[in-house]
């Protein structure tokens, strides 16, 4: 189904698919303590292991 004429921002579109985005903070509480979780629990700074002989 092709949008009738000046139903469909090209430019708004192309911002949303091509450029960098902002951030969008968490919609309700539940989104934002799994958000916190994740960034919690991620592991940051880890000092490199080398395997082998």
């Amino acid at each position: 189904v092709i949008p009738a004429p000046g139903s469909y921002d090209v430019q708004k579109s192309y911002e949303m698919s091509q450029l960098k985005h902002k951030y969008m903070p968490p919609r309700n509480l539940v989104a934002k303590r799994k958000h916190a979780s994740f960034l919690s629990a991620t592991p940051r700074c880890l000092d490199k292991t080398i395997d082998g002989p």
